[in-house]
């Protein structure tokens, strides 16, 4: 708004010429905002998907002794400072 030389895109004053020809950009911002929606709800769904399915595995077949294990060291880590 207060400097009158600038120029080029995405200003509707062309840079070299003296021609004021705004440039219109076709934006569909409707079809934009759908696809981050759908791409968000997807991420989700499947992380609870897989999630689920993950913990409905580890448990079922016996205490996850690989999970105890790292908490046990991360219990020591702390325990010794």
């Amino acid at each position: 708004m207060g400097n009158l030389d600038l120029c080029g895109l995405p200003l509707s004053k062309n840079c070299g010429t003296d021609e004021e020809t705004p440039t219109i950009f076709d934006r569909d911002d409707d079809g934009d905002e759908l696809n981050w929606k759908f791409s968000i709800l997807m991420g989700y769904g499947c992380g609870l998907v897989l999630g689920m399915s993950m913990a409905y595995i580890v448990f079922t077949t016996g205490k996850p002794w690989w999970l105890i294990r790292i908490v046990e060291r991360v219990q020591q880590r702390f325990s010794k400072r």
